[in-house]
């Protein structure tokens, strides 16, 4: 499979997935379940989400920029498509 590959300096990789860690939300720690208290109900703390910052900036360039143009695109030329059918009325 063919690659897209981004060339980022050294010094601005980490401010490149800080910069969309911050827009798109992550959280360096998530709710999970821990254990089970004494009745077996299930306990809930933060844990290390498992995710790291980077993979998540990749899966955001992904999704939001690669995935979501792509299908934007693909509508814009399925419209484009239909508006130039001439109609048949006579």
């Amino acid at each position: 499979m063919p690659n897209i590959i981004f060339t980022l300096s050294a010094g601005a990789v980490g401010e490149v997935n800080d910069a969309l860690a911050y827009h798109f939300g992550y959280q360096p720690n998530i709710t999970a379940q821990t254990g089970t208290d004494a009745e077996g109900n299930p306990v809930y703390g933060q844990v290390p989400n498992p995710e790291t910052k980077a993979a998540f900036a990749k899966r955001m360039v992904i999704q939001h920029f690669l995935k979501d143009k792509v299908l934007s695109y693909r509508r814009a030329m399925k419209l484009a498509e239909v508006s130039n059918v001439e109609p048949d009325i006579t």
